[in-house]
């Protein structure tokens, strides 16, 4: 179910209709319900899995709480991580590692047929895989108690908001929510409510008027280089509305029914070096690597050469992450390269800076993050080379980007002033600040901005593939 969608709208109210007049426990009822109707909508065989992967954990948190022996509870750990590994890993990888063996084994004359599968990858997978295995590890650190109510844990993970595309919430951060009695506002409804249409805006108005914009480009297979570079600005404006937008929806979901989530986004292009960067984008993902995987490696408390190395494989895993193909890898590779060379040549340098210097910085930063994004939406090795040739000697015709400069130009400002007018304030949700005389019709504009400017297709989230 998408959020931009009647279907959604209708659960929504639902849901609302009987929620802030139900008891505790009858919310929680009403929330897994709907919650199960939420990802059951796009295909209802995908809650068999959700659901059995969910009991597992459970289970193996059940075990960690009443285990005392050291080798007992590391042996249930291992079970956790090993299931949400193989499920994550058969679904999502099984087809592309066996579809690459094959093609390095018929090189050497050796023919494999019919080894890949017919798999639906199911929506979400990465996201409640990477949640379910933060829990299993906060009880087996002892960071949080194991829950003994199963509706409870399931609700914790399966909860609609984030479900299907985040933030990935850490279970010391929501379950205590989802246990203990809520109390919705009406202050929390509104302010929940304005959150959701910038959302809507970022994903309706931006992200796919630029999506028309960049399956044009990269339908060239011979750009110039500013084409090119509209190509790489247009899809950072279309990946940053689309999930960011997203995360906004989902806290102001969330928030409308007395649940808090994290910020998953702090004005990520006005970075002004990779650390920075990796602190404002996809926030949840990105904690989630450092404090499971780039801090048990070693983190930065070994040699130099050891903190690449785990710098480098966390961000390599973390590509793979994103989906089964070579060019998110290499998106890895290429973040993993920057964040070492930085460390390398100014490992000193401060993040915090004042607001002019960050502008300066963040626009000598960017382009790097941009050419990134290349490698992401890339189809191939051959179209990365073919734009990167295009940039470097393509030549550089003004006319050619006549189509896309003044659309790429309003999209980008549209952007950049939120993203600006949150930095300058030092609040990510400045507009709460404004008088009521000034929101409501400013809403309305909103509003009717998204009607006149919605696309004829209003694209799935571009998350919900991973």
């Amino acid at each position: 179910m998408n959020f931009v969608s009647t279907p959604f709208f209708v659960l929504l109210g639902s849901v609302l209709a009987v929620y802030y007049a139900a008891p505790h426990r009858l919310q929680n009822v009403v929330l897994l319900v709907a919650s199960l109707t939420f990802y059951g909508w796009w295909d209802y065989r995908f809650l068999a899995l959700l659901v059995s992967a969910a009991s597992i954990d459970y289970l193996c948190g059940l075990y960690l709480a009443a285990a005392k022996a050291p080798r007992r509870r590391r042996t249930a750990l291992a079970v956790s991580i090993a299931t949400n590994l193989a499920i994550l890993g058969f679904f999502k990888y099984y087809n592309f590692f066996a579809a690459e063996l094959a093609h390095a084994l018929g090189g050497i004359g050796i023919a494999l047929d019919d080894v890949t599968l017919r798999l639906v990858l199911p929506i979400g997978i990465s996201f409640y895989t990477f949640q379910a295995m933060s829990y299993v590890i906060e009880v087996y650190r002892g960071q949080i108690t194991a829950t003994r109510n199963f509706f409870d844990y399931l609700l914790f993970i399966t909860f609609f908001p984030h479900l299907v595309a985040g933030p990935i919430m850490r279970a010391s951060a929501l379950l205590p929510q989802i246990i203990n009695p809520r109390r919705p506002t009406i202050a929390g409804f509104w302010s929940g409510t304005q959150l959701m249409l910038i959302g809507f805006v970022k994903k309706v108005v931006v992200a796919d008027n630029a999506a028309t914009l960049v399956d044009t480009i990269f339908s060239d297979a011979h750009p110039n280089g500013l084409v090119a570079i509209a190509g790489a600005m247009a899809f950072a404006l279309q990946i940053y509305g689309d999930f960011s937008g997203y995360s906004d929806i989902a806290r102001g979901t969330a928030r409308l029914l007395g649940i808090d989530i994290i910020v998953n986004f702090r004005q990520p292009y006005f970075a002004i070096n990779p650390r920075d960067f990796w602190r404002r984008w996809h926030i949840s993902l990105s904690t989630w690597l450092r404090d499971y995987l780039y801090i048990p490696l070693g983190g930065s408390r070994g040699s130099a050469s050891q903190t690449a190395t785990a710098l480098m494989t966390t961000m390599l895993l973390g590509g793979l992450w994103h989906g089964a193909a070579w060019h998110f890898v290499a998106w890895g590779a290429y973040h993993g390269g920057l964040l070492v060379a930085f460390r390398l040549a100014a490992p000193n340098a401060p993040i915090d800076v004042a607001l002019g210097r960050r502008l300066l910085l963040a626009a000598l930063y960017f382009p790097l993050t941009a050419y990134g994004w290349l490698l992401f939406r890339a189809t191939s090795f051959g179209q990365v080379a073919e734009m990167t040739r295009a940039i470097v000697h393509g030549g550089y015709r003004l006319a050619s980007i006549a189509p896309f400069a003044l659309e790429i130009a309003v999209l980008a400002t549209i952007m950049a002033a939120i993203d600006l007018w949150q930095l300058a304030s030092g609040d990510e949700e400045p507009w709460l600040r404004v008088s009521a005389y000034v929101r409501v019709p400013a809403a309305i504009l909103l509003i009717e901005l998204m009607v006149e400017t919605r696309p004829a297709t209003i694209t799935d989230f571009i998350y919900f593939q991973f």
